[in-house]
Order: structure tokens, then sequence, then C-alpha cells
């Protein structure tokens, strides 16, 4: 029986993340073998909890390595979508974000029997840094490498091919949920998405916990769940809301060294910060 205590540091979780944190312990345990990591050990929650998955970290002789353990009612599609678009991301741009790891059968997801049923699951190589929301006194060139990352990511979103099967979540005009967080002026954001230069694949939820900063490694962003079609000025906005004043300037201007900002989303940006 796992000692629930090492999961919970002294933190008090409401009843439903108590059951999950044990069917996390639970499905990723008995899938490490599926994985090829059948001489790791699960060591504890790394530290994302919700209603969709539970992040698990492991060790074994090849380092560390995190495991997520999706809510039963994962959509198979929309997962294997989010890792699709991790392994592009890879593939194609500096910045660093979790690569899926590939089970011995060929597949990147893996499907744990549990007590309370099957849970979908997926493994990702272990990411160094310390998040940027403990960390918010960085050096310049750590802002500038936050801005160039976020728009190596965006420009990879914009109009890109995918396969017929991709399924990830629209944030548009027309969802109240993406209506609600960007709360804005209904035809403004209409004319972004109508642009074509403004609306495609974003992280949707890049706040400093998703950033990971490191001396070495420089940035990397983590927590790619909420992927999905939406508006870039969203991720813009995100991250510069938790910056300082002063850096401002050197996010934007690293950010435009990579991706030049079309006049309405500057507008955008302009009218909504302080």
């Amino acid at each position: 029986m796992i000692r629930v205590e090492r999961w919970f540091d002294d933190v008090v979780y409401a009843s439903w993340m108590t059951q999950r944190l044990l069917e996390a312990h639970q499905a990723s345990s008995a899938i490490l073998v599926e994985f090829g990591l059948e001489d790791a050990k699960v060591v504890g929650s790394a530290g994302g909890i919700d209603h969709a998955n539970v992040m698990v970290l492991v060790e074994s002789p090849d380092g560390r390595q995190t495991i997520r353990v999706h809510a039963s009612e994962a959509s198979e599609a929309r997962v294997r979508s989010e890792i699709y678009w991790l392994s592009r991301l890879g593939e194609r741009i500096s910045v660093k974000v979790p690569e899926p790891l590939i089970g011995l059968d060929g597949s990147q997801m893996q499907t744990a029997q549990i007590d309370a049923g099957d849970r979908l699951c997926t493994a990702y190589s272990w990411l160094p840094g310390v998040r940027l929301a403990e960390e918010m006194e960085q050096p310049s060139a750590m802002i500038a490498s936050i801005g160039r990352a976020l728009a190596e990511i965006h420009m990879c979103g914009t109009s890109p091919e995918v396969p017929q099967w991709f399924s990830r979540p629209e944030y548009d005009v027309s969802t109240t949920a993406g209506a609600e967080s960007l709360s804005g002026d209904d035809a403004q954001l209409v004319a972004l998405q109508e642009s074509g230069q403004s609306y495609g694949l974003i992280h949707r939820e890049l706040g400093h916990h998703n950033i990971l900063v490191d001396a070495q490694e420089g940035v990397s962003f983590i927590d790619f769940t909420t992927l999905g079609w939406g508006f870039f000025v969203h991720d813009i906005g995100t991250v510069v809301r938790g910056l300082r004043e002063d850096q401002w300037d050197v996010f934007f201007e690293a950010y435009q060294s990579v991706r030049a900002l079309p006049a309405a989303e500057l507008k955008w940006i302009d009218d909504r910060l302080p």
C-alpha cells in the first residue's frame, strides 16, 4: 500500500484528488514495463493534478521521466493529437517541450488496467529547470529566450499541416470559453481570426507555472493539456501579464525577431496592457 502522505507534501487535497492520486500511482506502476521502464520506480506526483490528468514522476537508471495518467473520460483522439503535436514541435523548434516516449509496441499511448477501470497513459522525457513562477527575477537574456520560444511555437502553429484525425479544442469567438478568456471586442477577435496570421495552434495555458527556466538548459514549455486552435494574443497576453513592466520591451523585441506581430495583434495587446 502506498504511503499517501508522501504524495501530498502536507497539503490538504479534496477527496477526489486523493482518489486520483491513488489511481495514478496504481496505473503508472502497472504501465512501466510497456514503456520499457521496468527498472524504474514511481517516486510521487510530478506536480500536475486536475480533473484531466495526473503527472507522475518516475526514476530509472537512465534518469527521470514523467507518466501522465489521463482521466477515465479522456478522449483518445485528443490525447493522440497532443502527443503528435509535441513530437512535431520537438523536431522543428529549439525550445524544449516534453518529448513523448514510445512504448515497446511502438505506440506512444498505453492503457493501464487498474481496479477503477482502464486508464490511458502517456510518458515523457524529464525537463530540467524551475518554474518561472518560483523565480521571477530572471536576467534579460532569459526573458528574451521566452519571447523567442513562444514565437517559434506560434510560427509552427500558423496554418499547420496536421493529419485528418487531428482533434483539439477550438477557442474561437464562437466558443464561450474562448470569448470569456479573452474578454474583448468580438469584432476585433473576428478580424484576428480571419486574417489567417493571428490564429492557429496555441498552448492556451502558458502561465508562469508552465514555463521552466534553467541556467544551463534555457527555457522549456510544459503541460500542453489545453493545446488547441486559438488566438496567438492569448498566449502572449498570458505570459506578459506575469512579467514586470520593465521586462516587456525585452520580451516583445525577442518575440518579433522570430515572428512579426501584425498591427491588429499589437493593437489588441496595447489596448489590454495597463
